[in-house]
Parts: structure tokens; sequence; C-alpha cells
């Protein structure tokens, strides 16, 4: 909301007036000032032959001298007059704020100041929400004590190209959203990054987080230039956090316990993620990377819903502790050629669908879905070392794999290996009757 949504219809008393015409609107002035407050809105009217006070005596009276002999807002140690509803329209005429004293700034403080292109905050430590959103003509900001920064800050600030923040701990949510040509950042003591933080910096090409441990929901989302994220103690990301990253080329989070739904989808430049922590891990984290190679979940007992979905180069995983794999999980994954789940008990529908390359599994299977290796060309060894009998939902489980029928591209017919004590029970067994030929004994 523009800070002249809420003004008055029509100016009431003398300094609305004076204040209204500050601000635009065609008000009729008092013939002559009455205070010294009057003079100076006099003056900021259009009056430069009011003869000013020598020296202001109040904080308002400081604020407007200020305003009247430097173009900028400064003087007072608090904010609160930022409020004010007439007096706010005054800052879309600044060009530079100095608050040498000045430990927080309010919520939508300086929100929309087109010409405001120079900040000094030495001793600021708080920014509370929209207090700089849409200044369009900063360029550079530091605020060397700042240590919490509000939602939407900085947001729209479209010609900010460097941000510095030495001590700030905590960047609120979209705080610099949408700042298209923000090309560098330091935080260097931040701890927690919100949601959409800098989602939208298109320029951006690095980032180094060394403290943070926490990133919000797509918060740097379609930052398509970005490269490289370093973020060496980081546990938690959030769902999209770095969606559509395109350029992003390897990550390595190796306190990272836990990454949410489209964390890094469509980073089609992503060929390696090391996750060494990770023990949890989204639906579609992965989805649509075409040119990951490799990626290491040792310590993920789950591998949810089209987590490396079309990953179509993928062609080897680590997942040494995985339990179950979830339906598409790596559908698609054209490349992946072995696929070695020893502690699995659960394979999920289309998990390993149209993997081509695939040519031996071995798992603890209690269960696989419909339609699982479906399209997997290639496979000719399946090792199921479980000591009961797998369940088969489907016979469609295999179809177009050798273990179907003769593979032109195998050369050869598949075969699926059980205990030899299970073998007569599997030869019979609800949809593995179908493959009893094929079916032999470890």
């Amino acid at each position: 909301m523009l800070l002249s949504d809420n003004l008055p219809n029509k100016p009431e008393s003398r300094i609305e007036k004076y204040l209204s015409k500050i601000a635009g609107e065609d008000a009729e002035l008092p013939e002559e000032p009455e205070s010294r407050i009057e003079k100076y809105l006099a003056y900021l009217s259009g009056d430069e032959d009011i003869e000013l006070p020598e020296e202001p005596e109040s904080r308002m009276e400081q604020y407007l001298d200020y305003i009247a002999k430097n173009g900028g807002i400064g003087g007072g140690s608090e904010s609160d007059v930022y409020s004010e509803k007439y007096f706010s329209l005054i800052k879309r005429t600044v060009t530079s704020v100095s608050e040498p004293e000045l430990t927080n700034i309010g919520p939508g403080a300086f929100y929309g100041c087109p010409v405001l292109s120079s900040l000094s905050f030495p001793a600021c430590t708080t920014i509370g929400n929209s207090a700089f959103q849409r200044c369009t003509s900063l360029t550079a900001v530091s605020f060397p004590a700042c240590t919490s920064i509000g939602v939407g800050a900085f947001s729209s600030c479209t010609n900010l190209t460097s941000v510095s923040f030495p001590v700030c701990e905590n960047i609120g949510g979209t705080a610099f959203t949408s700042c298209f040509n923000i090309r560098e950042v330091n935080f260097p003591a931040c701890t927690s990054i919100g949601g959409g933080a800098f989602s939208g910096c298109s320029l951006l090409t690095s980032v180094s987080f060394p403290a943070c441990t926490s990133i919000g929901n797509i918060a740097f989302m379609s930052c398509s230039l970005l490269t490289e994220a370093n973020f060496p103690a980081c546990t938690f990301i959030g769902s999209s956090a770095f969606c559509s990253c395109s350029r992003l080329a390897s990550v390595s989070f190796p306190k990272c316990a836990t990454v949410q739904s489209y964390a890094f989808a469509s980073c089609f430049s992503l060929t390696s993620a090391i996750f060494a922590s990770c023990g949890l891990l989204g639906v579609n984290a992965f989805y649509n990377c075409s040119n990951l190679l490799s990626a290491n979940f040792n310590r993920c007992t789950v591998i949810p819903s089209s987590a490396f979905y079309n990953c179509s180069r993928m062609s080897t995983i680590s997942l040494g502790a995985c339990t179950n794999i979830q339906s598409n999980a790596f559908q698609n994954c054209f490349s992946l050629s072995s696929a070695m789940i020893l502690q699995c008990t659960g394979i999920g529908s289309s998990a390993f669908m149209n993997c081509r390359s695939l040519s031996v599994v071995s798992a603890k299977c209690k269960t696989i879905g419909a339609t699982a290796f479906g399209g997997c060309y290639n496979l000719v060894s399946l090792y199921l070392t479980g000591s009961t009998v797998c369940g088969l939902t489907n016979s469609n489980a295999f179809t177009s794999t050798p273990i179907a029928g003769y593979s032109v591209s195998a050369g050869k017919y598949g075969k699926i290996y059980v205990q030899q004590s299970l073998l007569a029970s599997y030869k019979t067994a609800a949809n593995w009757s179908h493959f009893s030929d094929k079916i032999v004994a470890l």
C-alpha cells in the first residue's frame, strides 16, 4: 500500500494545508505563517522568501530544518515522526538520509522514496518490514550494526547492486526479492534466511553464508545466474529454495539434515549433489535436474515421490540407509546403471520406470509397485535378498524388460535371484508366477 492511500480527503487545519501542498495537492494556503513550524512548512511549500528560524527547538523542527537545508532527513534520534501521514510524503523528495544515532527503522519508514540514493545508519540494529521497499534509486547499502532485517525491507529496489550487513543474523522473508541488479551480498554472521529473501535476484552469481543454518522457502528461487552456493553450517533447506537456479553447477551441504520439496527442481546445470547428513528429503527435490550425474544421500531412509524424476544423466547414486523408494522417484533416469539399495524394503509404482541403462538391482524388498521397472530395457539381474517373499502389486512391474521376455538390446533374458528356501514359494506366488522360469536361487 502506498503511503498516500490513507491521507484524509481534505486538509482541515493550517498545518494540514501546508503539508497537503507539499504533497503535491492543490491546497489553499494560509496568508501568513503564524508559528515556527508553519514557517518551515511555508518554505517547503515553495515560499523561499520566508525567513527560517536560526536554530530548531523541537524534534519536529529538527526534521523540517534538515529537509529545508539539506534535501534529506536527519536530526532526530527516533523514527516515530516518519509515520505521520502528511509528513511521510515529504520523504519522497529526499535524496539522502543520515541518522548517526538511530537504532530502529520502523515499518514502511522510507517506502517508495524514488530518489533516495544515499543512506547512513551506523547505529541501526533493526530494520522494519518494507522499510526501504521500492526505493528504486538505491545502488548500495551498508548497515554495520544491523542484526535483523524485516520482511520486504528492500524488496523491489531494482537498482541495488551490493548489500553489506556484517553482523546481521536474521534476514526476513522477501527482504531483497526482485532486486534484479544485486551482484554482491555480504552476510558473514547470518544464521537464518527468510522465505523468498533473494528470489528473482537474477544477476546474483555467488553466495556464501558461513553461519547460516536455515534457508527458507523460495529463498533463492529463479536466481538464474547463480553458479555457487556455500552454506557449510546449513541444516535446513526449505521448499523451492533454489528452484530454477539454472546455472547452479554443484552443491555440497555437509550438515544439512532436511531438504524440502522442489528445493533444487529445474536446476538444469547441476551435476553433483552431496548431502552426507541428510535424513529427510522432500518430494520433487531434484526434479528435472537433467544434468545431475551423481548424488550422495547415504543417511536418507526414504526417497520420496519424483525426488529425482527426469535426472536423465545421473549414472550413480549412493543410498546406503534407504528403506523405501516411493513412486516415480527415479523415473526417466535414463543413465542410471545400477541400484544397490541393499536395505530397501519397499519400491513404489514407477519408481525406476524408463531407467534404460539399469542392469542390476539388489534389495531386501517386501513390496514392489506397479510398473516399478517398466521400460528398463537392460534390467537383466534383480536380486531379492529378503527373508520373506516380496509382494508384487502387478505383473506389469517388469513391462518391457528382459525379465518379462527376451531383450534384443540386452541380448538375453533377465533373471530374478531369490533365497533358495523361498524359490518354490516365489514361483507360485501371486504375480510372480508369470516369471517362474526366470526365478532362480541365489
